[in-house]
């Protein structure tokens, strides 16, 4: 049996520091005692002792650490971003959770900004609430700004001619109307998105309702057995009329997003809710 004076100086002769995490230092003692053949140290077990409290302060170190790196990934992902000027964008990470604040100089850079974001591994749902500062020279009256997004829809291709409205109040652009498909829906989205004067949009553009949508659900199942991701033991879909359901889980952002736009891309999807987890 060793007494308490050799025990000290045989840690000490690890490197081990006083101030060091009881767990870690009885760790590594037990560890280089079992190498040196000296005695076999029974393990114990911290989560039914009073020494639990420090694997609990342990854990919530572990986790910090995760969210420091999830941080810095996220601001090193903004920096690289090249439509996006980070200089005034904040970043916070809980758990996998990012919220972003500060401002930016139009609201392309802040749709930009969450693009951004969800690309990085390890990111599972994003707070966006960055704010649009325009420049003098950007501003734009509301009349201009519905003017230019008008122009804009007869020129692009993607969106039926006379099928989508458009309103203007102080920047914040609503889109409303109705369409044969969801591309055609976020074409109109990015037509508005980029304009000089636009703080915010919000597209309240509906989808026409089919006829036959008695097999959407296996459509949609079939589509996703292309992808690469899919795993029909993961990811569920329901239907109900042209209201389709998702559930389940992924391992990325980018992955629940091709999981959303495959199932819109069925014919007669109206509705997709996209309750996929990203874990």
């Amino acid at each position: 049996m060793l007494v308490h004076g050799k025990c000290l100086a045989l840690i000490r002769s690890l490197g081990i520091r006083r101030e060091c995490p009881l767990i870690i230092q009885l760790s590594n003692f037990r560890a280089y005692l079992y190498r040196k053949h000296i005695v076999t140290l029974p393990s114990v077990d911290f989560r039914s002792t009073r020494d639990g409290k420090l694997h609990s302060t342990l854990e919530r170190m572990n986790r910090m650490s995760n969210d420091n790196r999830l941080q810095q990934a996220v601001l090193d992902e903004l920096s690289w971003e090249p439509s996006v000027t980070a200089a005034h964008i904040g970043v916070a990470a809980d758990a996998g959770i990012v919220t972003l604040t500060g401002h930016v100089e139009s609201f392309a850079q802040k749709h930009a900004a969450e693009a951004a974001v969800r690309r990085v591994r390890g990111v599972k749902a994003v707070a966006e609430e960055i704010e649009v500062r325009l420049p003098y020279e950007t501003k734009r009256s509301d009349e201009e700004i519905a003017g230019a997004a008008i122009g804009r829809f007869e020129w692009d291709v993607s969106i039926p001619r006379d099928t989508v409205k458009i309103t203007v109040d102080k920047g914040w652009v609503t889109l409303t109307g109705e369409v044969d498909w969801h591309y055609q829906k976020d074409a109109a989205s990015m037509d508005v998105r980029s304009l000089f004067g636009v703080v915010g949009v919000t597209n309240q553009i509906t989808i026409k309702a089919t006829v036959n949508t008695s097999n959407i659900s296996d459509d949609i199942m079939h589509a996703l057995r292309r992808s690469c991701f899919f795993d029909p033991k993961t990811i569920s879909v329901s239907a109900q009329g042209g209201k389709v359901r998702l559930t389940g889980a992924v391992h990325s952002w980018h992955d629940r997003q091709v999981a959303a736009a495959t199932a819109w891309s069925a014919p007669g999807a109206t509705v997709v809710e996209n309750d996929i987890a990203v874990i």
